[in-house]
């Protein structure tokens, strides 16, 4: 999949390994992109990127290849400031599950961290 973007970041001086590639296959086989295009950007400059100095190439690249994909800002200002303000109020009363309830609310793909690590030992368990 996507395999022609991986030979167009190559051309345009990005040194992207085979094994940086099939990271981000297998990321987004898990979901990590979170199913939106600006999650699927920021996995692939994440994993594929390996300098400062190369975003500028990658983004003008990333463009280039994906310049037919409509893309519209995923989230109102307005419903920003209402997570924002949710965020806000929850840092305010304290508490880690306070945070963790409101992060739940606010961002759909939030994945509490110590559920991840039970996941990821798990995995390493059966392998």
């Amino acid at each position: 999949m996507f395999e022609d973007f991986l030979y167009l970041l190559r051309r345009n001086g990005l040194k992207v390994s085979l094994t940086e590639w099939m990271a981000l296959m297998e990321a987004l086989d898990k979901g990590l992109h979170g199913a939106s295009f600006t999650g699927f950007y920021h996995l692939c400059r994440c994993l594929l990127v390996k300098s400062e100095a190369d975003f500028d190439a990658f983004d003008r690249t990333f463009l280039e290849y994906f310049k037919d994909v409509p893309f519209q800002q995923e989230i109102s200002q307005e419903e920003m400031n209402h997570k924002l303000q949710i965020l806000s109020e929850a840092l305010k009363k304290g508490g880690r599950e306070n945070v963790r309830q409101a992060m739940k609310q606010v961002v759909p793909t939030y994945r509490d961290p110590d559920e991840v690590n039970r996941e990821v030992a798990k995995e390493e368990e059966t392998k």
